[in-house]
């Protein structure tokens, strides 16, 4: 990844993976996302171009740190980048009326002269002593974790659902990325697990409509590697997660935790604007348990 002074753009290299050709893309200098802690995943996301000289920036670069078991191929990784090649495959000839599907243009893990970017390439010896104590999907305490570095390409770039200003359009692109969700889980079985107002893009449409997205498949897993889990764990973002996952109740996530997280959404986003203030207020100042309760008096309201 390097600052072309002359064009004022990144150039930033995308490694590929089965067969899948590396791509050069040309990058923005602000990014349209970076995480806000060094810690985890640190995900940084570009609006890219596949040409230096494109005026239309038409895919996005995710530039991201994987929670990964040691010793692990990457044919055999079950990321982001596993999740959307599979997507791909199984649902190529599925139409999803009123849903864009995110498309997959290469991905896979950074090299440094031809050694794997990591956690254990930075740090060497000194790895456990920095490693935080977390795991990855189906792994268990005994498994040797460490950090490896991932990037992709893929397409179309979406709006956000808060940045569209518009009730009906984001009740519109809401319904379509939930269409492409019970899709995905038809064909592929993925759980998204983090349905949340970052993770629905709103595509706009040439004729003017919306439809929507579903991107970030970093905690997707499938519906027979949840039941195969030791532990209930819960994962999604405040304050979208089910009350199961709010609560840690000891039930296995579903596709209806997801919906519910979808609904919940549509009634942050959706709320009349003179209630809305007072429901982001009250959100801001309960903890997980009041936003639980929070939510069921949602659900009994008219």
């Amino acid at each position: 990844m390097k600052w072309l002074d002359s064009l004022q753009r990144w150039e930033i290299d995308c490694p590929g993976t089965d067969g899948e050709l590396a791509q050069t893309v040309f990058a923005q200098r602000e990014p349209l996302f970076i995480a806000e802690t060094f810690f985890g995943r640190f995900t940084r996301c570009f609006a890219v171009s596949l040409s230096p000289n494109d005026a239309e920036f038409n895919f996005v670069l995710k530039d991201s740190w994987q929670l990964v078991a040691t010793d692990v191929e990457d044919a055999e990784l079950r990321d982001e980048i596993g999740v959307l090649r599979g997507m791909h495959a199984a649902l190529h000839k599925v139409k999803c009326d009123g849903a864009e599907l995110q498309r997959l243009l290469c991905g896979g893990t950074v090299n440094i002269h031809g050694t794997p970017d990591s956690t254990r390439f930075v740090l060497g010896s000194e790895l456990n002593a920095y490693t935080r104590q977390t795991l990855a999907i189906s792994s268990d305490s005994s498994t040797s974790m460490h950090r490896l570095h991932r990037r992709m390409v893929s397409g179309p770039v979406g709006v956000a659902l808060d940045k569209l200003g518009n009730e009906r359009d984001i009740s519109v692109a809401l319904a379509g990325a939930m269409i492409a969700y019970t899709a995905i889980l038809r064909h592929t079985s993925f759980l998204h697990r983090d349905i949340s107002v970052g993770n629905i893009m709103a595509v706009k449409k040439r004729d003017g409509s919306v439809e929507g997205m579903l991107i970030d498949f970093d905690m997707a897993i499938t519906q027979a590697d949840v039941r195969a889990l030791n532990t209930h764990v819960h994962v999604g973002t405040l304050p979208f997660m089910s009350i199961a996952g709010l609560e840690c109740l000891k039930v296995t996530h579903t596709a209806a935790d997801d919906w519910e997280a979808a609904l919940a959404l549509l009634f942050c986003l959706v709320t009349r604007p003179e209630k809305r203030n007072a429901l982001d207020i009250k959100l801001e100042s309960v903890d997980v348990h009041g936003e639980a309760n929070l939510r069921r008096e949602m659900f009994a309201s008219r």
